[in-house]
């Protein structure tokens, strides 16, 4: 497991369950965990389980990030899920319409069969 001040990663099944360890991704954060994540991401083969739990507030640069970490899995042969989204984070992909862009699912399991 590799940890920093923004995303901790570890290999589950040989999927990547990345954790951003901030309660928020905006502009500041966004590049920095985004950057750590697709470092990290060719271990996996570009399969990428994202762990949003601790994370109570996405900005835009937040979900621009996520959309491009998504696209960039898809163009290496993998695939990118989220899961852990509060119900005011779920509130905001879905007002967003990008609950039908990301993959979204309810647990850690859940992220791991839909990957795997």
């Amino acid at each position: 497991m590799s940890e920093s001040s923004f995303t901790t990663i570890e290999h589950v099944a040989g999927i990547m369950v990345a954790t951003p360890q901030r309660e928020k991704i905006g502009d500041y954060e966004s590049p920095i965990m985004r950057g750590e994540v697709e470092a990290a991401a060719p271990g996996s083969r570009w399969k990428i389980a994202v762990d949003m739990s601790q994370v109570r507030l996405v900005a835009s640069a937040g979900l621009g990030a996520l959309v491009a970490m998504n696209q960039t899995c898809k163009k290496n042969g993998g695939k990118l899920v989220l899961f852990g989204l509060d119900a005011n984070l779920k509130q905001v992909f879905e007002l967003t319409k990008l609950h039908r862009v990301l993959s979204i699912v309810g647990t850690r399991d859940e992220a791991i069969k839909a990957i795997g």
